[in-house]
C-alpha cells in the first residue's frame, strides 16, 4: 500500500511509528514503576529467595586460596559447625542472585582481620537505605538474575578445561558435513556418502560427549553471558555506579573481549539442554555448533578470568550490601567498635536463630572466663552467641548486639566432638586432636577460644589436670571462654586468674524454669537429676541418685546472691 494512500498519508504513517513509541515508552515506565512498587512492599517483609539445595559454598569451594593472607582469615570446618553457621547464612539470607549468597557465604567464612571491610560494607548498605528509588532500581536489575549464578565459579576459579581437538578442528568438522552432502548428491558417490556419514556420527558422538561432561560449564558459560549483560545494567545505576571505578579497565577488557552484553559468549545456545527429542538441537549436533561455541567461549574466559573474577565479586558485594540493609532495616542490626580497645565489651547480645532469645552482656577484662551453671541453662547456647557475633562484626560489620566493642579476633570452637567408628578414633582422642589444633591456630594472631566440656570422654582427675594446662596456656595470650561442670576445674581456674561466671535455674516442685541470665561468680545446686526426674525417670533411679550424689558431693559454693542481673562484669580473679 502506498504511502499517500494511508490516512493522513506520511504524517498519519509518522504520527502511528511516535504513538507507537510512545505507548512502548509508557509501558516501560508503568512497568518500572509497579517494580519499584513491589520491590517497596517486599522491602518491609520478612522473605527470602528460595535457596533449598543450592551450592551456597560454590565460590569458597573454587577457590580455596586467599590471595590476601593477611587481611582475613578462614573460619575452620569445625568452628563453622559448632557455630551453626550454615543455618546463619541462610537466616541472614536476603540477596537476590547466587552471586550474592556465595558472596555472603564467603564473607562470614572467612572474617576481615581489619575493620575497615566491615565499615565500608555498612557504609553502603546505609547509603542504599538512604536512597529508596536507586535501591528499587538495583533490585529491579539484580531480579532479572534472580537466584541465577551458583555454577559461575565452575568456570572463573575451576580448572582450564581444554578442548579434545583444537577449536580450529571443530570448526573444519563442522563445515565439512554442508561440502560432503551436496558433493556426495550431485556426484552419486557412495564413498562420499559414507565418508559424510562417518563425519556426522564424528561430530554427534563429540557433541554428546561434550554436553555429558561439561553440562554445568556449559551453564555456567550461559549465566556468564547473562552476568556481564548484568553488569552493564547495574554499572548504569547511579547509587552503585562508584563500586565499578576500580574496574573500569578490566571492563573495558571484558567488552572488548565478549561484547557489551556478552553476545560473544552465546548464551543462549549454550543453556539449550542436549535432548534426543529435541529436533532444534540435532542441527547443533550435526554441524558443531554449541561445541565449538563452548570451547571459543572458554578461551576467551581464559583470556579475561582475572577481570570476570573481579566483576563476579563487585556484582556479589553489592548484592551483599543490598541485602545487608535490608537485615539492618529489619532487625535493627549495630555496628561494631572493632580494634579500638583490647577487652571485650558487649551489650544485648542475642543468637538469630532462637526466637525471642535472651539478650545478655559481657564486660570481660580477663584473659579467661570460666562459665558454669546447671543444665540446659545456656552456656552453650552464649558460648554460640559470643562467637558467632564476633565473625558477623569482622564480616560484616554488624551483629546481633546493642553494642561490641572487641580487639580483631580469630574464633575457633571445640563444642560438638563426636567419635569416628570407621577411623578407629575414640572420642578423647578426637578431643585431644581438635584442642591441639587449637594450640596451633592461637600462633597466628589473638584469638577467641570457644571450649565446651574439655576432655569430657576421659576419666575426672586427668580431664580436670589436662583441661586446666591447656586453658592456663590458651589464655597467656589470647581470651578463652571454657565452660564446664567440672567444679574442681572451676576452683582451680579462678585460682589462675579466671573470671566466673553461670546460669542457672529456679525450680517450682518437679519443674525447671530458666531465665538464661548471665550471673558473676559460680553456679550453686546441681541440676542433672532433677532433669531426670522433669522427665519422668523411675523414681527408684531418681531416689538412688540423690542419695548416691549426697554421699559423693562436697560443700559446692553458693551462687552470686543477685539473681536478676544479666551483665557480667568480669576480670582476672572476679
Amino acid at each position: 500500500m502506498h504511502l499517500d494512500y494511508f490516512p493522513g498519508g506520511k504524517l498519519g504513517w509518522l504520527a502511528l511509528l511516535a504513538l507507537m513509541f510512545v505507548v512502548a515508552g509508557i509501558q516501560r515506565f508503568l512497568a518500572r514503576r509497579a517494580a519499584r512498587a513491589r520491590i517497596g512492599r517486599d522491602w518491609d517483609s520478612d522473605t527470602h529467595v528460595d535457596r533449598v539445595g543450592r551450592p551456597y559454598a560454590g565460590r569458597e569451594r573454587r577457590d580455596p586460596a586467599d590471595p590476601e593472607q593477611d587481611q582475613s582469615y578462614r573460619v575452620d570446618d569445625q568452628t563453622w559447625f559448632d557455630l551453626d553457621l550454615d543455618a546463619v547464612v541462610a537466616r541472614l539470607d536476603y540477596t537476590q542472585t547466587g552471586i550474592g549468597a556465595q558472596t555472603l557465604y564467603r564473607a562470614l567464612r572467612r572474617p576481615a582481620l581489619t575493620p575497615e571491610l566491615g565499615r565500608r560494607r555498612v557504609a553502603l548498605a546505609d547509603a542504599i537505605s538512604a536512597d529508596p528509588r536507586g535501591r528499587a532500581d538495583c533490585q529491579r536489575v539484580l531480579a532479572e538474575f534472580r537466584n541465577r549464578g551458583w555454577v559461575l565459579p565452575w568456570i572463573l576459579w575451576g580448572p582450564r578445561l581444554l578442548p579434545p581437538i583444537p577449536v580450529w578442528a571443530m570448526r573444519v568438522l563442522g563445515v565439512t558435513p554442508l561440502l560432503l552432502g551436496p558433493a556426495a548428491y550431485f556426484n552419486e558417490s557412495m564413498a562420499l556418502v559414507v565418508l559424510t556419514i562417518v563425519n556426522l556420527a564424528a561430530n554427534v558422538g563429540l557433541h554428546a560427549l561434550t554436553s555429558h561432561r561439561h553440562r554445568t560449564e556449559m551453564s555456567a558459560a550461559a549465566e556468564l553471558g547473562e552476568m556481564l549483560s548484568l553488569a552493564t545494567d547495574l554499572r548504569a545505576q547511579t547509587l552503585v555506579r562508584p563500586a565499578f571505578k576500580q574496574h573500569e579497565r578490566g571492563l573495558s577488557r571484558i567488552q572488548r573481549v565478549f561484547g557489551r552484553r556478552g553476545r560473544g559468549l552465546n548464551a543462549r545456545l549454550l543453556a539449550a539442554r542436549a535432548s534426543l527429542v529435541d529436533l532444534t538441537d540435532y542441527p547443533s549436533a550435526f554441524f558443531m555448533i554449541k561445541v565449538t561455541a563452548l570451547y571459543a567461549g572458554l578461551g576467551r574466559i581464559e583470556r579475561t578470568r582475572p577481570q570476570l573474577c573481579e566483576l563476579f565479586d563487585t556484582i556479589g558485594e553489592i548484592d551483599l550490601c543490598i541485602g545487608l540493609a535490608k537485615l539492618r532495616h529489619l532487625r535493627g542490626l549495630t555496628p561494631a567498635q572493632l580494634g579500638e580497645r583490647d577487652d571485650v565489651a558487649l551489650r544485648g547480645a542475642t543468637h538469630p536463630l532462637i526466637d525471642e532469645c535472651v539478650p545478655n552482656d559481657l564486660d570481660l577484662s580477663a584473659h579467661g572466663l570460666v562459665l558454669t551453671g546447671s543444665n540446659m541453662a545456656g552456656k552453650s547456647t552464649f558460648l554460640r552467641t559470643l562467637g558467632l557475633n564476633a565473625i558477623l562484626a569482622q564480616s560484616l560489620g554488624v551483629g546481633y548486639f546493642d553494642s561490641y566493642e572487641a580487639p580483631i579476633l580469630r574464633v575457633y570452637s571445640s563444642m560438638s566432638i563426636i567419635d569416628d567408628l570407621l577411623a578407629g578414633r575414640s572420642r578423647y582422642r578426637a578431643e585431644a586432636e581438635r584442642i591441639l589444633a587449637l594450640t596451633r591456630a592461637g600462633t597466628g594472631g589473638a584469638c577467641l577460644f570457644l571450649i565446651d566440656e574439655m576432655f569430657a570422654g576421659t576419666n575426672p582427675i586427668e580431664r580436670t589436670a589436662a583441661a586446666h594446662a591447656v586453658a592456663r596456656y590458651l589464655s597467656e595470650t589470647h581470651i578463652v571462654l571454657l565452660a564446664t561442670h567440672d567444679l574442681d576445674l572451676v576452683g582451680s581456674l579462678i585460682a589462675d586468674g579466671f573470671a566466673a561466671a553461670y546460669f542457672s535455674e529456679t525450680a517450682y516442685g518437679d519443674d525447671l524454669r530458666f531465665d538464661y541470665q548471665l550471673r558473676i561468680g559460680r553456679a550453686g545446686r546441681p541440676n542433672a537429676i532433677s532433669i531426670l526426674r522433669t522427665l519422668e525417670f523411675p523414681e527408684a533411679i531418681s531416689a538412688d541418685a540423690e542419695r548416691f550424689a549426697g554421699v559423693m558431693s562436697r560443700a559446692a559454693p553458693e551462687p552470686d546472691p543477685d539473681p536478676t542481673t544479666n551483665s557480667a562484669r568480669l576480670t582476672r580473679g572476679g
